[in-house]
C-alpha cells in the first residue's frame, strides 16, 4: 500500500468484529476504501473462517480505548471501563490459529473511596517503579450538569498486583479547573509525563503537559509544568504546547527517534499527528493521516479519539491509533447498528 493511500483508509474494524474469545484478525492486514483485506477477503470472513466467536460484552463496547503492556499481554481499557462490563480485557500475540488472543477482565476499577456515588472514567496508563497506574477522571451526580454530571477533578488510581484491579488513592491530583493531566500518560526513562487539554474556546482546545519522577505519580506536589522553555512547581505558569488539539495522546516511534502525538481536532472527522524531538515539543505542523468511519453514526456525528497502542504485527515506521464515533443526538449511540460507536483500529504510517 503506497502512504497516499492511508488517506483514504475509512473502512477500519470495530472491536465487536476484531476481538474473539479464541484469536482476533492480525493488525498488520492493509485495507483498502472497500474495507477488504488486500486478498479481497472482508476482516469478518476472516475472523469467521478462523473460527472465532464474539467476545462477551465487547459488542456493547463504546468509547475510545487505552492500552499499556503488562507482561506478554497488553491491557486494554475503555474510557467507558466502569460502567460497561467486558471494557476491560487481556489480548496476547501470537496464537496458534489467529494473530492475538482475547481475555475479557469484568470490572477492573474499584469505587473511589472520595465519594460513594462519584463515576471513575478511566484516561490514560502508565509504568511506575513498582506497578501499572491509572489517571482517571472522577465524576459526580449533578443535575444541573450536562449530561448530568460534573468532574471533580483527576485522580491516580494503583493496580493492585494480587487482585488485578485499579484502586484510586483517597485524594485527588488536581481539581476539575485544571488541564486533566493524564489524557495521555508517557513513561520516558526515570520520568513521566502527562498530557491533558481544556477547552479555551469555539471548537478550541489548549494542551498542556506536566512532568514527574516514576518512583512519585500519586504525588501532586513533586510535579513539574512545562511554561514554554523551562519545567516550574507553579502549575499557574504552564503553558500550551499545542492549540485546537482536542484529546491528544504521545507516543514515541524508536525507528524515527521522534515523539508522536495522534489527535483528532473538536468535533471533526480526521485523524492527524505531530512530531517532535522532546516530549514538551517543539511540535511540527498537523499532518492529517486518515479520516475516521462515521457513515454507520448516522447525521451530525463526529470522532474522537486517535489513542496509540503499543501491539504486535505494526509495520516498522506505523502506528496503531483506535478511535470512535459519537454524537449529540439524544439516542444516537443505541439507535444506529450495533457496532457504529463500538471503537475502531487503524494501523497508519507515521508522517
Amino acid at each position: 500500500m503506497r502512504p497516499s493511500d492511508f488517506a483514504v483508509v475509512a473502512a477500519s474494524l470495530g472491536v465487536a468484529v476484531l476481538f474473539a474469545s479464541a484469536c482476533v484478525v492480525k493488525l498488520d492486514h492493509e485495507f483498502d476504501s472497500s474495507g477488504t483485506a488486500d486478498g479481497g477477503e472482508s476482516n469478518a470472513d476472516a475472523a469467521v473462517a478462523a473460527g472465532c466467536r464474539a467476545l462477551p460484552g465487547v459488542a456493547s463496547l463504546t468509547g475510545d480505548l487505552r492500552s499499556i503492556a503488562i507482561g506478554d499481554d497488553t491491557l486494554f481499557l475503555s474510557e467507558h471501563a466502569s460502567s460497561i462490563d467486558g471494557a476491560a480485557f487481556l489480548v496476547r500475540a501470537p496464537g496458534a490459529d489467529c494473530a492475538w488472543t482475547a481475555t475479557p477482565l469484568g470490572d477492573v476499577i474499584d469505587p473511589s473511596p472520595i465519594r460513594a456515588d462519584a463515576i471513575v472514567a478511566p484516561m490514560d496508563l502508565v509504568a511506575t517503579d513498582t506497578t501499572v497506574a491509572l489517571y482517571y477522571t472522577l465524576y459526580v451526580p449533578d443535575s444541573s450538569a450536562a449530561f448530568g454530571i460534573r468532574s471533580i477533578g483527576i485522580g491516580l488510581a494503583p493496580r493492585d498486583a494480587m487482585t488485578g484491579h485499579f484502586v484510586p488513592t483517597n485524594e485527588l491530583l488536581w481539581s476539575a479547573d485544571r488541564a486533566p493531566y493524564g489524557g495521555s500518560a508517557l513513561r520516558v526513562g526515570d520520568l513521566v509525563y502527562v498530557y491533558g487539554c481544556v477547552t479555551s474556546g469555539f471548537l478550541a482546545d489548549d494542551c498542556y503537559v506536566a512532568r514527574v519522577s516514576a518512583s512519585s505519580v500519586a504525588s501532586v506536589a513533586a510535579y513539574a509544568y512545562f511554561d514554554g522553555s523551562r519545567w516550574t512547581a507553579n502549575a499557574d505558569a504552564s503553558a500550551a504546547i499545542v492549540q485546537s488539539a482536542g484529546s491528544a495522546n504521545v507516543r514515541y516511534d524508536a525507528a524515527s527517534a521522534r515523539f508522536v502525538m495522534t489527535y483528532v481536532p473538536p468535533l471533526a472527522s480526521t485523524i492527524v499527528a505531530r512530531t517532535a524531538f522532546a516530549p514538551e515539543g517543539p511540535w511540527s505542523v498537523p499532518t492529517a493521516l486518515a479520516s475516521c468511519d462515521l457513515a454507520a453514526a448516522g447525521a451530525g456525528a463526529f470522532c474522537a479519539g486517535a489513542h496509540q497502542h503499543a501491539v504486535a504485527g505494526v509495520p516498522r515506521g506505523s502506528v496503531a491509533v483506535t478511535y470512535a464515533a459519537a454524537t449529540f443526538t439524544p439516542g444516537g449511540g443505541s439507535s444506529g447498528p450495533m457496532d457504529a460507536f463500538a471503537p475502531r483500529l487503524v494501523v497508519l504510517p507515521i508522517p
